[in-house]
């Protein structure tokens, strides 16, 4: 009896031994285009797209590139300073909307809220892909060269936040307020 437990714990860590070999291995070749990328950044132009592809560059161009890239006539800080902020007023802007529409629809009682309510998550059942291209469209016709945010309102993520089922979480208990 001892030995047949021996032997199936020995093929449960076997088998678990080849799992987490082929995770390693899926797990290398997601990184592969990352530190292509990286190869590529610190070689010459010419060398970039060469078959079979060099993972150590022969010649190394990195500080000419990265001061081609950051300082050059491409105003590539420029570029990501505006993603940065744009990023951030996106983000922003998306949780102060989507808390404020979720505490409404949480807290505060009027009529048709559950048909609304309703449509918000009708609206994030709709697959990204689907809605793609017309949000492309609308906003290369509306918003082109403009940086006004863009971005869906979560408010069914905070709705969960502020619905009355978490009453007994009121911050306000911990500031010695009532929670009524």
């Amino acid at each position: 009896m001892g030995a047949i437990l021996l032997v199936k714990r020995n093929g449960r860590q076997a088998a678990r031994a080849v799992v987490t070999l082929i995770l390693a291995m899926i797990g290398l070749a997601m990184l592969l285009p990352l530190l292509w990328m990286i190869s590529a950044s610190m070689k010459p132009e010419v060398d970039v797209f060469k078959f079979p592809i060099e993972w150590i560059p022969r010649r190394f161009q990195m500080l000419e590139n990265y001061r081609r890239v950051w300082l050059g006539q491409t105003p590539f800080t420029l570029y990501y300073l505006n993603s940065f902020k744009v990023t951030l007023l996106t983000t922003g802007l998306a949780l102060v909307l989507g808390s404020l529409g979720a505490y409404g629809f949480a807290k505060v009682n009027f009529r048709g809220r559950d048909k609304l309510f309703l449509l918000v998550i009708l609206a994030m059942i709709i697959p990204e892909q689907i809605t793609l291209l017309p949000r492309f469209m609308y906003f290369k016709w509306h918003f082109q060269h403009t940086r006004k945010p863009h971005r869906e309102l979560h408010v069914q993520h905070f709705n969960r936040l502020f619905h009355p089922a978490v009453h007994d979480l009121n911050p306000w208990r911990f500031f010695g307020f009532r929670a009524d």
